[in-house]
């Protein structure tokens, strides 16, 4: 065979080649059949080398951790060396700087260190002084860290989700309390003698129930009273309490530790003064108690409006008034659509019906935008009989002509006449707009005022920047605002007449104020969204709804009215009064009039909420007038821009809408209107009623139909009337509960001078012993409870081990433990948590008495800090000296008495040799000792490289299933890639480390690998388990058409690698290249290699591995 070998090779490479045969690698995928046998193979595999790899994992995870801590040892020891080295060569420099100074001679005086040694006492002296100054203030700073680090851990807490949860979890009752735990094995320990042990566990069990139900009700108690802190804390002013306080006092300190300047450490003691006596000020009396008699007043017609809403709201039917209403909405609904699917002629009859109702709803809705039109000013204060706001009857009549116009087949009619569609939708957009202003008064009152005024009066950062930002914007402005409107005004009335306008800028100093408002909404990724700035955006948000909708709605009303028709009263009424928004011209000049207005409202709502807090606070307040306390007042500028929108945008619109939906409808009902219209006219201001020829349509006979859609109409009003009745009790108890809330924080803030109650922070910090305490015995009652449960689980264990039955005994016991157990620990995690955020929030809402007094013991302690601090920077600028490390060294090793001298040179030259000796012999000590670290780190690798080979040599026997699968199952391709990786890290284990960084490899992956591997042979174990079928569905897909090949003799045709590889095995059979020795070293003979092929046939390891059905070893 040898000397044919070459024959032999060429025939076996044509197979390599050839497409037919199947070696099992390659880019060829498997098929299912090959999948299935290399998972069976893998699966024997693992379980004829688990025993192997088992015990090398076992002997490496023994061996690793010596081979960290001689790594460790090692890394120790050179830390030691290169410190004594880095010390040897100070000592080197310090003796080259003596052999400079005795360069000298006599001549010491020339030397730098001889003037330095002049002065080096006091220098030293006034060194010492700042060390010891600076460690006290550094102690200052840190306890001002962790109180500010408390308190803001607090405020998370309390502001943010947590407590919500508390609440959820501990205002429920909880079954598991109830679940006795030592009945399950009351019966066993009688039987088994044991009464007095189960007399201990029942005392036990009721101390610890005692323990948890007392937690309980102090952990709901403690939650109510931080959740009133929360609520009263958000209008608390943030300048007053111990919050900023300790903000500001570290700031002052930090100013002054850093500047080392005692003209900074004076301006700051000068600045914790003056916050002292701000902080003893308590502001105008007589100011802050007229500020609380209003509040209180406030407060008693706040009550009194939220009982007449509650009452009004009984009327309409109580909280479930929205519900009923819209139940018989739907049977309202139900019946007109049953009448009409089952009566003939019916909807005829309902068509003529809703024209009727439609002409007298909107004669109605022009009587109402006529007396809207007369208010002028005062349309803001115009109210209907009932009392409701105008713009309440406007939304109500609005929606039941949507409601009327939904009872008629409008798809039907818009295939007849294309502009009803754009009719009906007109009405619709103009019903959305109302409603829109409508919602714009309802979240501005109970959602952006309050949490304005929240923000404001806790003087929140963000909104208080975001005001100024707004301010800035309108005082930068070239021209003031109110200027910018009269020229607006201007110019829209001679765009109205016709004729040139003598301000055509206008428009151009409304565009640059748009761009620079929009800006600030604007916000950047560094900025975020800040609560101020959200804030302004939300408010913003309101108007900018309004804006869009008047859009939509003036898109429709480009369509042109027929000349015929603007002869009909309601028409022609419409159109006097919106006049102004025929043309795109006037309405593009009203949106810019109404953005300069929106920003002037904006403004004016936060300066308003300044005013108030600031009279809250009890500062001086701006102006003669008092400030605007009441919600009603702060929310009249809103009120106000509403009034005029709608009486410059929105009056004439909807009647003009429905006007044309009438219109068009009567021309469906085939009546001429332009005939009509001819036959009346009379002259040049005639007109003539769209209420007559509405009655020319009408049918008779229509009681029925009438009825029917009056009873949809007033369904809808009774859900119209449920709505705003629900919304205004709404708004009256957020009001009510705001106010409450701004007057239990505004007595607080003043309890001095108001003479008011300090319970709540006094009750805190009560709350807070008291959990402290209770969680204390709990642990202690569930401590015992715990011992006792051990006891008597150990002796029913026993009992079962005899006697089967007790095994659900020895269940209960666990389970019921187990419930109480966690339930107990729960409640102790919440009573300490609590009890530390009630302290700080006891802290944090102090009564001014307490906060004054612990700000004057800070005061106290930050002066003399301050004192001594600026005493010794005044020494270090007095006695400062420029040293050099080296040379503070040798002062520091033998101090001077005057100036140095000769002798002194002398003697500071012995210590240092002396000094350079025995650091000298330190060293040599070190390397001794760090090569004998070195040594024993490389036995230790030693000794972990012999199973390392072991291993490595297992790999083979697993590396052909594990390839065969790895092109479609990733398990196996992630156990590969982790094999190979751990086997990676062994042999940077087992190689000579002779640097810091390889030695601290070796060092990190010890310490990996021993948590890997014994994964890894876990990983093994499971791996056949783990292999799905997902890769048989894969096995049948051909490689790319467009797949490179390789060039030769066998261009054109795929290369199998494992024929290759058996191609290379054959080779080095045939030239005796195949065995381990003549690999090494020569080719082996045809004699020596018969002889290897018959041991490895033979040899008992090897026929152990071989599949077991083939009983080779019989």
């Amino acid at each position: 065979m040898r000397r044919g070998r070459e024959t032999l090779l060429t025939l076996l490479e044509a197979f390599v080649y050839d497409p037919l045969v199947e070696w099992g690698g390659g880019r060829r995928r498997r098929g299912t059949r090959h999948v299935r046998a290399a998972r069976a193979m893998l699966a024997v595999r693992v379980r004829e080398l688990k025993h192997g790899i088992g015990e090398v994992t076992d002997r490496l995870v023994a061996l690793l951790p010596e081979v960290q801590q001689c790594a460790d040892k090692w890394l120790e020891e050179n830390d030691k060396l290169n410190a004594i080295e880095t010390k040897l060569q100070e000592c080197h420099q310090q003796m080259a700087l003596i052999k400079e100074i005795e360069s000298y001679g006599n001549n010491l005086g020339g030397h730098p260190l001889y003037a330095i040694s002049q002065k080096y006492t006091s220098y030293k002296q006034a060194k010492n002084a700042v060390e010891d100054s600076m460690k006290v203030l550094v102690k200052i700073l840190n306890d001002f860290d962790t109180q500010i680090e408390n308190f803001v851990t607090t405020n998370e807490v309390l502001n943010g989700p947590q407590l919500m949860a508390w609440v959820q979890e501990f205002s429920a009752s909880n079954e598991d309390d109830e679940r006795p735990i030592f009945d399950h094995i009351q019966e066993f320990l009688t039987n088994a003698g044991q009464g007095s042990m189960l007399t201990q566990c029942e005392q036990a069990e009721t101390e610890l129930n005692q323990s948890m139900q007392q937690t309980n009700l102090l952990i709901r108690s403690c939650l109510e009273l931080l959740s009133q802190y929360v609520a009263v804390s958000q209008y608390y002013p943030q300048s007053q309490t111990e919050y900023h306080r300790i903000a500001t006092f570290r700031k002052f300190l930090a100013a002054a530790l850093e500047s080392k300047s005692p003209e900074v450490c004076r301006d700051v003691a000068n600045q914790v003064t003056t916050m002292v006596n701000a902080e003893n000020t308590c502001g105008d009396s007589q100011q802050i108690i007229a500020f609380n008699y209003r509040l209180q007043q406030l407060n008693a017609e706040a009550n009194v409006h939220l009982n007449k809403c509650l009452e009004r709201l009984q009327v309409e039917g109580g909280p479930d008034a929205i519900v009923a209403a819209q139940e018989s909405y739907k049977e309202a609904k139900n019946n007109i659509s049953n009448w009409v699917r089952t009566e003939e002629g019916a909807a005829g009859i309902l068509e003529s019906v809703v024209i009727g109702m439609l002409c007298n709803l909107n004669r109605r809705y022009l009587m109402l935008e006529n007396g809207a039109q007369s208010a002028g000013d005062c349309l803001v204060d115009l109210t209907s009989r009932e009392g409701e706001w105008f713009l309440d009857d406007m939304s109500a009549l609005s929606m039941q002509a949507v409601e009327l116009l939904s009872l008629l087949p409008l798809q039907s009619a818009a295939v007849e006449d294309a502009a009803m569609p754009v009719a009906v939708e007109c009405v619709r957009n103009a019903n959305l707009l109302l409603a829109d202003l409508v919602q714009l008064n309802y979240n501005f009152s109970t959602i952006i005022l309050p949490e304005a005024l929240k923000k404001v009066h806790s003087e929140d950062p963000s909104a208080l920047h975001v005001i100024n930002e707004l301010n800035a914007v309108i005082m930068n402005s070239p021209v003031p605002l109110n200027e910018i409107l009269a020229q607006l005004e201007l110019h829209f009335r001679y765009l109205l007449m016709d004729m040139e306008s003598p301000a055509p800028g206008a428009q151009l100093l409304a565009a640059e104020l748009r761009a620079r408002y929009e800006a600030l909404l604007s916000t950047t990724a560094e900025e975020g969204q800040s609560g101020g700035r959200m804030l302004l955006m939300g408010f913003n948000g309101l108007f900018a709804a309004v804006e869009l909708r008047g859009r939509e709605l003036t898109d429709h009303l480009d369509s042109p009215v027929p000349p015929a028709w603007r002869k009909i009263d309601h028409v022609d009424d419409a159109l006097r009064m919106s006049a102004a928004m025929q043309r795109g011209t006037l309405r593009a000049v009203l949106e810019d009039m109404f953005l300069v207005r929106r920003v002037q409202t904006v403004a004016e709502v936060f300066a308003m909420c300044v005013q108030v807090a600031r009279a809250a606070r009890g500062g001086p307040v701006a102006g003669p007038a008092p400030p605007p306390y009441d919600d009603s007042a702060l929310a009249k500028p809103v009120g106000r821009y509403v009034a005029e929108y709608v009486s410059r945008c929105v009056l004439g619109v909807p009647s003009r809408a429905l006007a044309s939906v009438l219109c068009l409808l009567l021309r469906r009902a085939r009546l001429d209107l332009g005939a009509e219209v001819e036959q009346k006219e009379i002259g040049a201001s005639w007109s003539v009623s769209l209420e007559s020829l509405c009655e020319k349509v009408c049918r008779a006979g229509s009681e029925r139909g009438a009825s029917l859609a009056g009873g949809v109409v007033a369904a809808r009003a009774r859900l119209c009337r449920a709505a705003a009745a629900v919304r205004a009790a709404d708004r009256a108890r957020a009001a009510a509960r705001a106010l409450r809330l701004r007057t239990a924080a505004h007595a607080h803030l003043h309890a001095e001078v108001l003479n008011g109650s300090q319970e709540s922070s006094a009750a805190l910090s009560r709350r807070s012993r008291e959990l402290s305490a209770a969680g204390e015995r709990l642990a202690s009652a569930a401590g015992r409870a715990r011992s006792l449960v051990q006891s008597a689980h150990q002796r029913v264990k026993w009992g079962a081990g005899a006697n089967p039955a007790l095994r659900g005994v020895v269940r209960g016991l666990e389970s019921a433990w187990g419930s109480r157990e966690e339930r107990a620990r729960r409640l102790s995690g919440a009573a300490s948590a609590l009890a530390r955020h009630a302290r700080a929030a006891a802290a944090l809402g102090a009564p001014p008495a307490a906060r004054a007094q612990r700000t004057q013991r800070a005061a106290r302690t930050l002066r003399t800090a301050l004192a001594h601090w600026e005493k010794a920077c005044a020494l270090t600028q007095k006695y400062s000296l420029a040293v050099t490390p080296l040379e503070e060294s040798l002062m520091e090793m033998l101090h001077p008495e005057g100036n140095i001298d000769a002798h002194w040179v002398e003697t500071v030259s012995a210590l240092v040799r002396e000094l350079t000796q025995g650091v000298g012999g330190d060293a040599t000590k070190a390397r001794a000792q760090e090569a004998a670290a070195s040594q024993a780190l490389r036995r230790a690798a030693d000794a972990a490289a012999s199973p390392a080979a072991v291993r490595a040599a297992l790999l083979p026997d697993l590396r052909a299933p594990l390839a065969a699968l790895a092109e479609s199952e990733s398990p196996a391709a992630e156990f590969l890639e982790r094999w190979r990786t751990a086997t990676e890290k062994l042999n940077a284990i087992a190689a000579e480390a002779v640097s810091r960084r390889q030695v601290e490899a070796v060092s990190r992956n010890a310490r990996t690998l021993r948590d890997d591997l014994p994964a890894l042979l876990d990983a093994l174990v499971e791996l056949p388990a783990n292999l799905s079928e997902s890769g048989a569905g894969r096995a049948g897909r051909r490689p790319p058409s467009g797949a490179a090949r390789p060039h030769g003799r066998h261009a054109g045709e795929r290369r199998n690698s494992v024929g290759a590889g058996v191609w290379r095995r054959v080779r080095l059979k045939l030239e005796g290249r195949d065995s381990p020795a003549s690999q090494a070293a020569r080719r082996a003979t045809p004699a020596e290699q018969v002889d290897y092929i018959i041991a490895e046939a033979t040899s008992v390891e090897n026929l152990c591995l071989m599949y077991e059905g083939w009983m080779a070893w019989v």
